[in-house]
């Protein structure tokens, strides 16, 4: 909802100005449950999710990276797990971000009670705090080389599994949308993939 969809929504909406969106950011969990539900039309969610029941078409690859200051003990550190790095003090979104949330989740499974040093509200304030020293992160890829080219702060690829995550649009059924709502799934399509065919999931 931060990183990916806010330039691709801004070029549909300029295209068709008779058409309006309400999106709404949820973990991914609960987008395919709304979906199956039908309580959303449309949904942009990681692979990670069970898509049991929905049509889905990838979009873009969106690993996590792990970002660390300039001179940081792990700043040389080709790879890493998340359980390698919760010794640090830790930087985050606020508790209503779905990737945050799913980041929390996967830290306390390894770590029981533990927490953040501190959150902020966006990823770009994030990563100005690492880079000013003030703990680690992670935030997804495009977001790290984004502000490793602004302020050099450093990068460091996460070997877990779960941080190696593709987002898929995904519907009930892409053949039933509405006419709008199949326009914005044609263009977020043709947009990151190259018109990748929906599949079946």
């Amino acid at each position: 909802a931060t990183v990916h969809l806010p330039p691709l929504l801004a070029r549909f909406l300029a295209a068709h100005p008779g058409d309006t969106l309400d999106m709404q950011e949820r973990p991914s969990a609960a987008i395919a449950d709304a979906l199956r539900q039908r309580h959303a039309e449309l949904g942009v969610l990681s692979d990670a999710a069970d898509v049991a029941g929905l049509e889905c078409a990838p979009l873009r690859p969106d690993p996590l990276m792990r970002i660390v200051p300039r001179g940081h003990a792990l700043a040389g550190v080709r790879r890493l797990t998340l359980a390698d790095a919760l010794a640090h003090p830790f930087l985050g979104l606020h508790e209503a971000s779905a990737l945050q949330a799913m980041i929390t989740a996967q830290a306390r499974r390894l770590q029981a009670g533990w927490d953040y040093r501190m959150r902020l509200g966006s990823l770009e304030a994030v990563s100005r705090m690492v880079a000013l020293g003030a703990g680690v992160a992670v935030v997804p890829r495009a977001v790290a080389e984004r502000e490793a080219r602004a302020s050099g702060l450093r990068r460091v690829p996460l070997a877990d599994g779960w941080a190696a995550r593709t987002l898929l649009l995904a519907a009930p059924s892409f053949g039933a949308l509405p006419p709008a709502t199949a326009r914005l799934a044609k263009f977020l399509i043709d947009a990151t993939s190259g018109a990748v065919a929906p599949e079946r999931r």
